[in-house]
């Protein structure tokens, strides 16, 4: 009939009522998909934030400096956490996944596409964490957890920072 064979359950929570409730600019996002398809191999589950055109700028934060760095817009892969945020700064979106729950196989990815008709002429700024599964049968279920955090630069940088030692 047209609909997914793949079930969502998300899961919102705010400060104070995640695991780290002292930082208000904070949420946690979460989600399990239960598979009634077939067989898959080669499962991937992605967690995808789009952003408004306006934040062109991506830096990867550093756990072990606590600082954030550059990174280029087109497209970015990285073990550490991604931040985009707009020209000045003053406002940024950035994921964070605890480091147990990342693993070995999982990590970030930003992208920047110019508008075209596969975007519908808007283009796109995301951030995405991906989690290869591996493989995926009917009746199996994949988990994601994601804090986002939002802000000016320095406040999220800051946050990142009080997520990590919370955290590790």
């Amino acid at each position: 009939m047209g609909l997914s064979p793949y079930w969502l359950q998300t899961e919102i929570e705010l400060a104070p009522d995640h695991d780290a409730p002292a930082l208000e600019n904070v949420f946690r996002a979460a989600a399990t998909i239960t598979s009634d398809d077939e067989r898959h191999d080669h499962f991937s589950g992605v967690l995808v934030a789009y952003l408004q055109p306006d934040f062109t700028k991506v830096f990867s934060y550093s756990p072990a400096t606590g600082r954030l760095s550059p990174e280029p817009v087109d497209s970015h892969t990285s073990k550490d956490p991604i931040v985009r945020c707009t020209d000045d700064g003053a406002y940024c979106l950035g994921m964070y996944v605890k480091p147990e729950v990342l693993g070995d196989k999982a990590y970030y990815y930003t992208m920047t596409r110019p508008p075209m008709d596969y975007n519908g002429h808007f283009g796109e700024n995301t951030i995405q964490v991906t989690s290869p599964s591996g493989a995926m049968d009917k009746g199996d279920k994949v988990n994601y957890e994601t804090y986002v955090v939002v802000g000016d630069k320095s406040r999220v940088e800051q946050t990142m920072t009080q997520l990590h030692r919370a955290f590790r």
